[in-house]
C-alpha cells in the first residue's frame, strides 16, 4: 500500500509547476491516500470522541460558475465548527487542468480534507485526454469510536456508468476491512447510490450482493443525485441512505450550495450519528424533507 501526503498544504504546495507532470504519474499508480486525521485512528477507539465532517458532493469545477459555489462553500464552512471534509466525487468536468483551481479553492479550508472520485473525476475533455484519474484513487477506513467510517472511490471501469465500480484491489480491500470486523457499525462513503432499484449493489463484485447483510452497515451517503434524499431501510438491507445535493448549478438544479455537517458522538459500545444541511449561499442550517436533521443511534 502506498501512503501519500494529501493535506491541503502538501496538495497546494504541488498545485504549480509540478501538477502537469505529477498528476499522470500518481494517476497511472492508482495509489491508495490515507488521509490526514485530526487524531490518529489508533487513539480513538478506546475513548469517547466527537467529530464532525463537512460532507460535500458535486462541485464540478469547470463547469460555469464552479468557482464562486466552492469558494462560498468553504467559506461558511470555515465559520462553522467541523475538524474534516470529505468530497464525495465529481470534483471535476472531465478535465485535469482545472485541478490547480480547485485544489486553490478548496485550500482555503481551515482543516485538512480529502475526496472519493466520480464519474467525472476522470480526464477527457482536456487536450491529453488521457481517461486517467485526475486525482489518483482514493479509498480507506476510520474508526471514530465504536463507528467506522469507510470511503470508496468509483473507479470508472465503464465511461459514464452510474454504478460504483471498484477495481480488483479496492474490492479486495474493501473486503478484507468488512470481514475483519463484520459486527462494528459501519459508514460507507460513495459517490453513487449503492443500490439502482434492484437487490444488488452497484458492480461491486457478487461478494457483497450476496453477503451485505454479514455486515452492520448502518448508513450509507452518496452523492451524484444533485438533489436531497433520505431512505431508511434502503430496500430491507437495514441501513438507511442520504443523498447528498450538490455544491454546484447543474442540470436544471435549483438550490446550489447545499451540504452536510456529519457528526459522530461515539464511544466504545454505543455511538450517535447526526447530519444537519446547510445552505451556504445564505449561510443558514435548512429543513431538508421536512427534518432540521438527521438522527441515528447506533449499538456496537
Amino acid at each position: 500500500m502506498i501512503d501519500h501526503d494529501y493535506s491541503r498544504r502538501s496538495l497546494l504546495k504541488q498545485a504549480g509547476a509540478a501538477v502537469t507532470a505529477l498528476i499522470p504519474t500518481m494517476a497511472a499508480a492508482h495509489a491508495v491516500c490515507k488521509p490526514p486525521f485530526p487524531a490518529a485512528a489508533k487513539d480513538t477507539a478506546d475513548r469517547r470522541v466527537r467529530e464532525t465532517w463537512w460532507v460535500s458532493a458535486d462541485p464540478h469545477v469547470g463547469y460555469p460558475e464552479y468557482d464562486e459555489y466552492l469558494r462560498t462553500s468553504v467559506q461558511d464552512v470555515n465559520h462553522i465548527e467541523s475538524d474534516y471534509a470529505i468530497v464525495l466525487g465529481d470534483i471535476f468536468e472531465d478535465d485535469r487542468s482545472f485541478l490547480p483551481q480547485f485544489l486553490e479553492e478548496i485550500g482555503g479550508l481551515k482543516h485538512d480534507w480529502t475526496y472519493v472520485l466520480g464519474n467525472h473525476d476522470y480526464d477527457r475533455k482536456s487536450e491529453r485526454n488521457s481517461g486517467a484519474p485526475i486525482l489518483p484513487v482514493n479509498y480507506f477506513s476510520r474508526q471514530i469510536g465504536c463507528v467506522r467510517i469507510i470511503a470508496l472511490s468509483d473507479e470508472m471501469l465503464e465511461y459514464q456508468s452510474h454504478v460504483t465500480e471498484l477495481g480488483r484491489n479496492q474490492d479486495r480491500w474493501f473486503k478484507d476491512v468488512l470481514d475483519d470486523a463484520p459486527d462494528v457499525p459501519t459508514i460507507i462513503m460513495t459517490h453513487h447510490c449503492p443500490l439502482t432499484g434492484r437487490r444488488s449493489v452497484s458492480a461491486f463484485e457478487e461478494w457483497l450482493a450476496d453477503d451485505i447483510e454479514r455486515y452492520n452497515i448502518v448508513l450509507w451517503i452518496v452523492g451524484h443525485a444533485h438533489r436531497w434524499a433520505i431512505d431508511e431501510d434502503l430496500e430491507g438491507f437495514g441501513f438507511d441512505r442520504i443523498k447528498v445535493a450538490s455544491l454546484c448549478r447543474k442540470h436544471g438544479d435549483t438550490r446550489p450550495c447545499e451540504s452536510a455537517l456529519l457528526t459522530i458522538e461515539a464511544g466504545q459500545d454505543r455511538a450517535r450519528i447526526t447530519m444537519r444541511f446547510r445552505n451556504h449561499l445564505r449561510r443558514e442550517w435548512i429543513k431538508v424533507l421536512g427534518r432540521e436533521a438527521y438522527e441515528l443511534e447506533v449499538k456496537a
